[in-house]
């Protein structure tokens, strides 16, 4: 697993960020621009994703981690 160090923001735009294309290009599908927006999103959403893989999962859990933020919690439905 790579190491993630500082130097990202909240503000981070994703192109900046240590991430392959296609990566990229599944962040993009999900409206993801931002390291924030990332937050938004949960961790099933994330792993859905075609070029998204588990690896990849937790290298941008734990850029969130370092920023402060996490992954949306997935909404559970009781009655």
């Amino acid at each position: 697993m790579r190491l993630v160090q500082g130097g990202f923001a909240k503000e981070t735009h994703i192109d900046a960020l240590p991430i392959s294309k296609r990566t990229r290009e599944a962040l993009r599908r999900m409206s993801v621009w931002y390291l924030e927006d990332l937050a938004e999103v949960t961790d099933a959403e994330l792993r859905q994703q075609q070029g998204v893989g588990e690896s990849t999962c937790e290298l941008l859990i734990e850029m969130l981690k370092t920023v402060g933020l996490h992954l949306r919690e997935a909404e559970s439905f009781e009655r």
